[in-house]
């Protein structure tokens, strides 16, 4: 048996994820997997890229990835992050891959970071009213992914984008949403005076644990976790950066509100 952890949606938060890959490093895991959004958001995406390509063994795009590396939309806040990485990790942005699979326990596992049809695609395990996309849709064989018919089709999926990390069943197959490392959300969170939520701003993981590469069914296991950061110093790094709405990052660290840009 072997565990490997999951970690998704950093976004330049580098306290957040010193926490989360010191907690994995207690708990003696070596495969790391990164489902993508290391940059955007907070001031430190140079760091954070550092730290995942030093710790991860697969590292997928994220839709804000590939917004800061391409500058298709060139919001100020994508031009300022873009600012801070050198043309060789702008280059490694541009080239990450979309997915990645591998049997675990007898289980084929398909990891992206948020749909097999776009990188920015909403499947929302806590509130399925606001997906833009069918729970059956998480699971095809697409050309974004580079999967045919012919393709055997996921037993899980394990995916990020949302924020909010949970699982869910489709039939005989399951959905696991990691969470974010950097900026977790609950959409319930309306009031930003609510001190009430030190659970849900907390970073999150996930571990696997099984017979890694293995096509025997045997015993799998999926645990969430929860890692406390400093937050008043991620707040205090926010305050004190030139980054373009701040602002809204300290709102998401310090409630749980996403704040859209």
């Amino acid at each position: 048996m072997e565990k490997i952890a999951i970690i998704s949606d950093i976004h330049g938060n580098e306290i957040a994820l010193r926490a989360v890959l010191n907690d994995i490093k207690c708990k003696n895991i070596k495969n790391i997997i990164c489902l993508g959004d290391i940059v955007l958001k907070n001031p430190n995406p140079h760091q954070c890229l550092e730290l995942i390509r030093q710790c991860c063994s697969i590292i997928l795009k994220g839709n804000t990835d590939n917004c800061v590396a391409t500058l298709n939309e060139a919001k100020p806040e994508h031009i300022w992050t873009n600012q801070q990485l050198t043309e060789e990790e702008i280059d490694f942005l541009n080239n990450l891959p979309i997915s990645y699979e591998m049997y675990i326990s007898g289980h084929l596992i398909r990891f992206f970071h948020s749909s097999p049809t776009k990188l920015n695609n909403i499947m929302n395990i806590s509130n399925n009213k606001l997906s833009t996309i069918p729970y059956s849709e998480m699971f095809q064989n697409t050309e974004f992914i580079n999967k045919s018919h012919n393709n055997e089709e996921p037993d899980i999926v394990v995916y990020g984008h949302t924020h909010t990390s949970g699982t869910a069943h489709y039939g005989n197959k399951q959905l696991v949403n990691v969470g974010a490392v950097g900026c977790t959300v609950e959409l319930l969170n309306h009031d930003k005076t609510d001190i009430k939520n030190k659970l849900t701003t907390m970073a999150n993981y996930c571990i696997i644990e099984g017979n890694i590469n293995d096509k025997t069914l045997g015993s799998l296991s999926i645990s969430f976790i929860k890692v406390p950061y400093s937050i008043k110093e991620q707040t205090i790094i926010l305050q004190n950066s030139d980054m373009p709405n701040k602002e809204n990052a300290i709102t998401e660290i310090t409630t749980g509100i996403y704040e859209k840009r």
